[in-house]
């Protein structure tokens, strides 16, 4: 009876600390500019959740490793942006992870397991027992998704540069022109009105994306072949009619990879039979993620080249369906 009455104590004291902790760091926790809670290796949430290492990033937060102070032990805890709208999101997620746990309590389907939730200072917080790889960093996307990747290693910034969709639609227009009626048509988002992208020009975001958007032809530096060759192939690519859209089979075809020579292309079957180990396979890609900087621009050469269409070989062989495209503005 002593032991009980001791353990309640010592976990009362220690709730104690616990709030009296939080409300010292109340004061201190800082959110930055895009709604990402500020922190560093050390950093300690709830008195609980110490801050390892930052493991990735996404649209609705980020993922960190953290050490688990009360049951000593790892995971992966994610953070979501203090922004209204993701955090409502992330609700809807736990729901679902809550109901999944109900159906699967012993894990037999492989459904990730959230170990913990809570809300921290307007950050909705989901704990996960720690994986392997992200899906998506092993995974390509589709042939729209794989134009948008051309795009950003050639230019060194993001094709679309915003998280609202309505704002995504009008740079897509403002780049690509405008989205074929037939499509906005059979579409059932609310962002469209009588076939046409309801969006005010005059507004802050109309100006912002008018300043920040242009043609995509209008992005092309030089004159050289190859570059209109590849500006050709990311226009082909980006098309907006899915039936239209270069299939990712004639993109490997296109012209743009010709000069490439074949021992050189990642996954060709000469290039093993040659010898090629797979650790010098391994080190092509990983140079194929550096930056090759001049004056701030990425030079899009024959590494890049290699792994962009390793990405669309890949792609042909897993078949995987991405998001993003307009092919999906029906569903979406």
């Amino acid at each position: 009876m002593a032991c009980r009455c001791c353990g309640a104590v010592a976990r009362r004291r220690r709730r104690m600390v616990r709030r009296l902790q939080s409300s010292r760091a109340r004061s201190s926790v800082k959110d930055d500019k895009d709604g990402h809670l500020v922190y560093w290796p050390g950093y300690v949430m709830g008195a609980r959740y110490k801050i390892i290492e930052t493991l990735g990033e996404g649209t609705f937060g980020k993922v960190v490793e953290v050490k688990d102070l009360e049951m000593e032990h790892r995971m992966a805890l994610k953070i979501i942006k203090n922004v209204e709208k993701y955090r409502e999101a992330a609700k809807l997620e736990i729901n679902v992870l809550e109901k999944l746990a109900d159906i699967d309590p012993d894990c037999k389907n492989l459904c990730v397991k959230m170990l913990d939730w809570f809300e921290y200072h307007g950050h909705m917080c989901i704990a996960f027992e720690m994986l392997g790889q992200s899906v998506f960093d092993f995974l390509p996307c589709d042939v729209w998704s794989i134009g948008c990747i051309m795009f950003e290693l050639q230019q060194g910034n993001t094709l679309f540069q915003t998280h609202d969709n309505r704002e995504h639609l009008a740079m897509m227009e403002r780049i690509l022109g405008p989205i074929p009626c037939r499509m906005a048509r059979k579409t059932r988002t609310k962002y469209f009105y009588h076939s046409k992208l309801d969006w005010d020009e005059k507004s802050s975001a109309g100006r912002y994306v008018r300043e920040n958007c242009k043609p995509l032809s209008r992005y092309l530096q030089g004159n050289s072949e190859e570059h209109r060759q590849l500006f050709d192939l990311i226009a082909r690519m980006l098309e907006y009619d899915p039936t239209q859209r270069i299939t990712l089979r004639d993109a490997l075809k296109h012209p743009f990879f010709s000069k490439l020579p074949v021992h050189q292309r990642l996954g060709n079957d000469r290039a093993r039979c040659n010898g090629e180990s797979s650790g010098s396979r391994e080190r092509s890609h990983s140079l194929s993620s550096r930056a090759f900087h001049t004056r701030g621009k990425i030079i899009f050469n024959s590494i890049s080249k290699k792994i962009a269409g390793e990405v669309i070989r890949i792609a042909m062989k897993i078949r995987f369906i991405g998001y993003g495209s307009p092919s999906n503005l029906q569903s979406a």
